[in-house]
């Protein structure tokens, strides 16, 4: 008598081999089929949604530069809509709810705690607590050259400015003024320029957030130029040397 085909079946992380008759009115065709079925139900994970998860990536970002950060959800049934559930978004950005992804240009300097959540098309939810910091950005310094000794008022531009921001002078805080979220002015007094030099400017919020180097405009920098206040001899005779 010939002997019966065999048919396999695999799942998961094990297989078996079930002799297989095709005579559809064999108890034994029968008898297989069923054993195939229930194997398959058996199965680890067979037939199971797995967990919803929300992942993320929401890097720092720059006043006045495009910023982009992505959420990420996986498993729980596909259809996933993304919103903000707690908190806010830094000023200037968005959430796309169908697609996960945040956007925008920031337009202030500071911190921002928000959640993000995702729901699956099954009603299932996941969420995540985020931080993103937003740092000031420089575009202009006025006056770039200072006498030594004088007073001057010194203008800076740039954007993410808000209330409470002063500008440093050598690390030092200088009282200054707000004007707009792109201007901040301070008084720059003799004893700031006392010494000729090179002297670096940046600006600090009141949550601590200051300019980064390599994400501005321009060298944050003025130069303390010297001054000649007296010059001996005050002449000299046409064609002579004379030591000064």
């Amino acid at each position: 008598m010939a002997k019966a085909p065999a048919v396999g079946f695999v799942h998961g992380l094990f297989s078996t081999t079930i002799p297989w008759d095709h005579t559809q009115q064999s108890p034994r065709w029968r008898a297989s089929l069923l054993l195939l079925v229930l194997l398959a139900l058996s199965a680890p994970g067979w037939g199971q949604t797995q967990p919803l998860t929300l992942s993320y990536f929401a890097p720092d970002g720059y006043a006045g530069q495009a910023y982009y950060a992505t959420l990420n959800a996986n498993g729980g049934t596909p259809g996933y809509t993304y919103s903000i559930s707690a908190g806010s978004l830094p000023s200037g950005l968005t959430l796309t709810a169908l697609s996960g992804l945040i956007s925008g240009t920031p337009a202030a300097a500071g911190i921002s705690s928000f959640t993000a959540k995702v729901q699956d098309s099954a009603g299932r939810t996941q969420s995540v607590n985020l931080t993103v910091k937003v740092f000031p950005v420089l575009t202009s310094i006025s006056p770039f050259f200072i006498e030594a000794g004088t007073t001057q008022t010194l203008v800076v531009g740039g954007f993410g400015f808000v209330p409470g921001m002063q500008i440093l002078w050598m690390d030092s805080s200088v009282a200054s003024t707000s004007v707009s979220s792109t201007q901040l002015t301070a008084p720059i007094g003799a004893d700031y320029t006392a010494t000729a030099g090179i002297k670096t400017i940046d600006v600090i919020g009141p949550d601590g957030l200051r300019t980064v180097p390599g994400h501005n405009t321009i060298v944050s920098y003025v130069i303390v130029i010297p001054v000649i206040t007296d010059l001996t001899p005050t002449s000299v005779l046409r064609h002579s040397a004379v030591p000064l």
